[in-house]
Formats: structure tokens, sequence, C-alpha cells
């Protein structure tokens, strides 16, 4: 994920000519640009990633201002790769505490998409295929480290991703981005323990709809009726995280 960010920023910093962090940081979204507006990016990447966190699927990145201690937001409408290869063989070298954490990332998108109050069907049926697949290919993977087991996380990861830029993301994905920037906390990590406690705040505060929701979470691990936070809970520590 910090790698197709990066090259998302490089994109960015040619297209405007920015040579420096400060430069660079006029060009977050949301900040006042002055000068050329660009249309066209003047390159182009393909991206062959080898963890689960999804960024290769958007065209918007996040950088952390090292200065700061603030994670801020950059994209374009052409800041996602032409390509993108996803490519289980290559991924079984990447290490297991890394594939995992970032497993739980886009168990993450998965979750947040379902218990988003703009879910909708289409969202939502990707979100729990998504969480399904995840599910049995980060147990797989646990377990052993052969290619079968990472496509299912790797087709997982894109239907989770693809739910989340439909959906919108909830407090756990937010907390994450604040703790990312200000006390460099990989997303994956922030995950295992903001996500269980989003899920536990939300049923202490049920709406129809958020307990239609919770039990959707809960059915696409396979425990029906249970308590969801308990369900990921559960899920996070069998994993190892």
């Amino acid at each position: 994920g910090s790698l197709t960010d990066a090259a998302k920023g490089v994109q960015i910093a040619l297209a405007y000519g920015a040579r420096d962090a400060e430069a660079l940081g006029q060009l977050r979204l949301g900040a006042s640009r002055t000068g050329k507006s660009v249309s066209e990016l003047p390159v182009n990447y393909i991206c062959v990633p080898t963890t689960l966190s999804g960024g290769e699927f958007s065209a918007f990145a996040g950088i952390t201002d090292s200065a700061r201690k603030v994670k801020e937001p950059y994209g374009h409408k052409q800041c996602a790769p032409r390509i993108v290869i996803l490519d289980p063989e290559l991924a079984v070298h990447t290490p297991e505490w890394l594939w995992l954490s970032t497993g739980m990332r886009a168990v993450d998108h998965a979750v947040e998409a379902i218990c988003s109050s703009k879910c909708h069907p289409y969202a939502a049926g990707m979100a729990q295929s998504a969480l399904r697949l995840l599910a049995r290919g980060l147990q797989a993977c646990k377990r052993s480290s052969d290619a079968s087991a990472r496509q299912l996380c790797q087709l997982g990861m894109m239907q989770a991703t693809q739910a989340g830029m439909l959906a919108g993301g909830g407090a756990s994905h937010a907390i994450g981005h604040t703790l990312g920037g200000t006390a460099g906390v990989a997303h994956g990590h922030t995950t295992c323990v903001m996500l269980p406690a989003v899920l536990h705040w939300n049923s202490a505060k049920p709406s129809p709809r958020s307990t239609e929701a919770l039990q959707e979470v809960s059915l696409a691990f396979g425990r029906p009726g249970e308590l969801a936070s308990e369900v990921v809970r559960d899920f996070i520590r069998e994993l190892g995280m």
C-alpha cells in the first residue's frame, strides 16, 4: 500500500512540478491550490501488489507529512494504475505478519462497507462475499503459505476494496488513518485493535439498520447469531494478530 501510494505521489509531483515536501503539501486534497490545473498525468504505472491493502484499486493516496505527523489525502482521477496484476505465486513470499495484518485491513473495508449507512444491496453483496473469501483465505494462510490460499485473499481484498469505495468507511478506518500519521502505527495493526471496539460500540447503540448489518458480519464469518465484535475479535486472535 505504501509503495502504491508513493507512486501516486510521484505522479502528482511530476504533473505539477513539485520538487520538495512543501510543494507537494500544497497539492493535497482540500488545499487551496494556485497555478495550473492538470487534467492529464504525465506517467502511468502497472501495479503488482504483494500485500492486501487494496490501494491499487483506488485513485487516492494517503501521504504522511513527517514534520506535522499528519496523514493527508492526495488524488487525481488518473492516479489508479493502468493495470493491476494479482499473482498469488509472488504473494507467497510476503512475510506472514505483513500478509495477515494487511488482510485484516481488507476485512475492515468489507465490515465497514456492510455497516455503512450508505450501503446498498450491490455493495453489501460484494462485501459479504469478500468477508467469506478473506475468512477462508486468511485462516488457510495461517496454516500454510500456498498460492491457492493467497489467491482467495487477493480476490476477497479486491471485492472488499470495491465495496468500501461504494459504501464508504467508518470509525475504525478513520482512527487508523489518524494513528498512522501521528504514531506511525500500520493500518493493519490499528484495525486489529479498533475494529472490534467500533463494532462493540455500534452494538451498544442499536438501530434496525445497524442490528441487521452486524448480523450480516457474523453470518459472513460462519457464526450467525453471535455478536459481531466477538466474532471479529476471535478471528484476529486465531490469526495471532
